[in-house]
This record gives C-alpha cells, structure tokens and sequence, in this order.
C-alpha cells in the first residue's frame, strides 16, 4: 500500500514538474515575428494626400491636353499611385474613351488647370476635392485615399454631382466633437480640430481655423466673436465654413446641447 502511494506521488510531481516547464516555455518563448501582431502596427504616412492627389492629376490633365497623345496610351491608368481597383476599372473606361473629361476630372469640359483641398482626413483614410481654376464647374471629383505601407495610395474617384454646388452657402456643414490638447500626432495641436463621422464612418477630422469673422452662437441663441481660446475640449459643436487645402474657415460655430 505504501509503494502505491509512493508512486501516485512521484508520478503527481512528475506531471506538476511537466506542466510547470510546458508554461514556462509558453511564457517566455519569443513572440513569433510573423504573427498577427506585427501586421497590427501602424506607421503614420510621410507623404501628403494633395500631394499624391495633384500628382496623379496633374500628369492625368496633361496628357488630357495633349495633342499628340493620351491617358490610355500613356497607360497612366497602370500608375502605383493607384489601387488594384481602380486601375482595372480606369482601363476599361479609357478603353471606351480615352478623351473623356468626365471619367477622371468630373467636368463635361476640359479644364486648363486644376486644384486641390482637402474634405477631410484621418490616420488611414483621406477625402481630396479637385476642381478646376473657373468658377462655373458644377461638379468637382472626390478622391478618396487610404494607407498601405505608410504611404497614401487613391483608392476611389467619385463625382460630387452638386454637393459642393455654389449656389450653397458653404461648402462645409459638419456636426460633431471640437479636440485640441488631446490629439495625437499626426494631428496638429496648436489647433482645434472638429472630429465627425461622415458617410457612416467615424474618426474623420478637420483643423478649424478663427478670425474676426468667426461667430460663435451659444445653447441659448446669444451670437459673439469666436475666441478660440475660450473654447472646451469634446464640447459637440456645429460647425460650417468654407474648407481649404488646409482645413476649415469658420464661419459659424454653434454649440449644441
């Protein structure tokens, strides 16, 4: 009887020995470098969404100007500045026309030169508004950009069909939370940013800028000059304004309750 329970006992320590260098060897193992968790770091892009934008666009007129060539026989449809996508679907437009102002600028009539500004951005995704040097454009292209390798790459190209339209106040009418001393870089602190959710998807941010223009209108329907300084941080505004290359100029700040 007493060997029997001798031998529970080493076989008990033993299995609790085993078990003990199993868990050791889990805990301090080395994390495998071809986990998960390695694709889950992101890198902050060094490049600028316009400047990728303007790029694309401005080699895209050019050849449009041409006379002696095009975009399809450029094959500018093939350019890494784009996504998988949308060069696929960029060659089976020009394939059909390839002398279209529509398919890429959004215009019925070719403009001489072009400009950019920026809609919004985040950490991931970026919304550029180009639009041609003439007052009278109805429409304008919407590029939407995304990150891959730290670097901004154009990922959708959509027409405004009006929502810019200049027959609209302004051109930037958003509701949603005002940050300053909280925000993490990339984003510029020196700055009040308005961070909303756009098209069902959250996190977008603009930087907001004041001057002697800028009218604040309180809970209770008082109106004053904005001082920026008197502002508080995560109060829910409504903001309107007119948006730059560089984010928004107020116009009307209205707090909401």
């Amino acid at each position: 009887m007493k060997n029997n329970t001798r031998l529970v006992i080493v076989i008990l320590t033993v299995v609790v020995i085993v078990a003990a260098v199993v868990l050791g060897f889990k805990i301090f193992s080395p994390v495998s470098d071809s986990g998960d968790d390695s694709e889950s770091i992101f890198v902050a892009p060094t490049d600028d969404p316009i400047d990728v934008t303007m790029e694309f666009y401005q080699t895209w007129l050019d050849a449009m100007l041409s006379t002696s060539t095009n975009p399809y026989e450029l094959k500018l449809y093939e350019s890494v500045l784009l996504s998988a996508e949308l060069r696929e679907s960029l060659k089976s437009s020009l394939e059909k026309s390839a002398t279209d102002a529509n398919l890429v600028l959004c215009q019925k009539e070719m403009p001489t030169k072009i400009g950019a500004k920026i809609i919004y951005t985040s950490e991931t995704e970026s919304q550029v508004m180009v639009i041609p040097r003439r007052s009278d454009a109805p429409e304008s292209a919407i590029v939407t950009l995304k990150v891959k390798d730290s670097k901004w790459f154009i990922n959708d190209i959509s027409c405004s069909r009006g929502e810019f339209a200049p027959e609209r106040e302004f051109n930037f009418e958003q509701e949603g939370f005002i940050l300053k001393q909280s925000l993490l870089p990339p984003l510029d602190s020196q700055y009040w940013h308005l961070v909303f959710t756009q098209d069902n998807v959250q996190g977008h941010t603009t930087p907001l800028f004041f001057d002697d223009a800028s009218t604040c209108i309180n809970s209770d329907g008082s109106e004053s000059v904005c001082v920026p300084d008197q502002l508080t941080e995560a109060t829910k505004v409504q903001v309107r304004g007119d948006m730059t290359e560089s984010g928004v100029n107020i116009k009307r700040l209205e707090f909401v309750q």
